[in-house]
């Protein structure tokens, strides 16, 4: 590394993920990068809304949120340098090429999309089924030479004060419990049909709770249908109201959330919220939950064989893997995790 006599700190830059889900399985990387570079100065790089989710972590010392692919920005990024070390966790071109031009002399990833040449340390990909999370430690792992980082970290998203503002207004006026349902993804395949979410909400406001449907500003439409065709005047659509952090606000305040296989159901347990992630396309041993089996329960369908895919759109065109997880099943699930005595005297009511 360059200038070591001259500098007091060892500058590191690392490009996070863009997908919400992915950032805050990239949060123990940041946690362990600190570890690994105690009295390093440490810059983030990422994209807005997902960047959001590290404001207030104690463990970078800057943050810088850029457009697209970072590189009418990378210019002015490179002044804040010269930065010693850079690790790209996106596996795009694009990404490697960012931390050329913000000039990191040492670049570690890994090497896809054909951009082992941007790289100084092009990792290959690891060999077999891995957590995505533990994909990006050992790129910390391989340059301290230490492996099993993963065993030390959890995903974490550190909330202040500031976030709980427009919740506290909410929540005083909800019965309790409260269950936040998100029947949102990007991808059609991750969905379960809006029909079993109008199924588990009516079934829900029988049991005389209160229900929150959450989404992007996307998502409205889908989950004001959702919410109408439920027909409850506790069933509140927050979609499209409330930025990343105040979603995380409420996720941790709720009693359960159930979710598809995104970016939220990863938000919701790593604040500490019990949370069902209904499966489908997506591999829970690459994507679900990250170490954390006493807050997740992933539920999928059973006896699909050609789930899971990994395919954003079903390419059998069934989406069976979504279809065969039947609202009956995962209710069953709720009232095992919040039974009381107000809720089996309202069953035989």
């Amino acid at each position: 590394m360059k200038n070591q006599g001259v500098r007091s700190k060892v500058k590191v830059i690392a490009r996070l993920p863009n997908w919400v889900g992915d950032l805050v399985l990239a949060t123990p990387f940041v946690h362990a990068l600190r570890d690994a570079f105690p009295d390093a100065e440490i810059t983030v790089v990422g994209r807005r809304p997902a960047l959001e989710l590290i404001e207030s972590n104690p463990f970078v010392d800057r943050i810088i949120p850029i457009r697209r692919r970072g590189i009418t920005e990378a210019k002015n990024i490179r002044d804040q340098g010269p930065f010693d070390i850079g690790f790209v966790l996106p596996p795009s071109f694009s990404s490697a090429a960012f931390l050329t031009l913000v000039g990191a002399e040492r670049r570690i990833g890994y090497e896809t999309d054909r951009r082992g040449s941007l790289l100084t340390d092009a990792l290959p990909e690891p060999v077999g089924v891995i957590h995505r999370a533990d994909s990006y430690l050992k790129l910390i792992e391989h340059v301290i030479g230490r492996n099993q980082l993963h065993m030390a970290y959890h995903t974490e998203i550190h909330l202040t004060d500031k976030d709980f503002v427009k919740i506290n207004d909410i929540l005083p006026n909800l019965k309790r419990p409260l269950i936040v349902l998100n029947p949102n993804s990007e991808a059609p395949s991750r969905r379960w049909p809006p029909i079993y979410w109008i199924e588990l909400g009516k079934a829900l406001c029988q049991k005389d709770v209160s229900i929150i449907l959450v989404g992007g500003p996307f998502d409205v439409t889908r989950t004001r249908r959702i919410a109408h065709e439920i027909g409850c005047d506790r069933v509140i659509n927050l979609a499209g109201q409330l930025h990343l952090r105040e979603l995380a606000a409420l996720l941790s305040s709720a009693d359960l959330v159930v979710s598809n296989d995104t970016g939220p159901m990863h938000i919701s347990y790593t604040v500490g919220t019990k949370t069902i992630a209904l499966f489908g396309a997506g591999d829970e041993r690459v994507t679900g939950p990250y170490r954390s089996p006493d807050v997740a329960i992933v539920m999928r369908a059973p006896d699909v064989q050609c789930a899971p895919c990994g395919k954003n759109y079903c390419p059998l065109n069934h989406k069976r893997c979504m279809w065969e997880l039947k609202p009956d099943l995962v209710l069953a699930k709720i009232e095992e995790i919040l039974m009381d005595e107000k809720w089996k005297a309202n069953e035989h009511s």
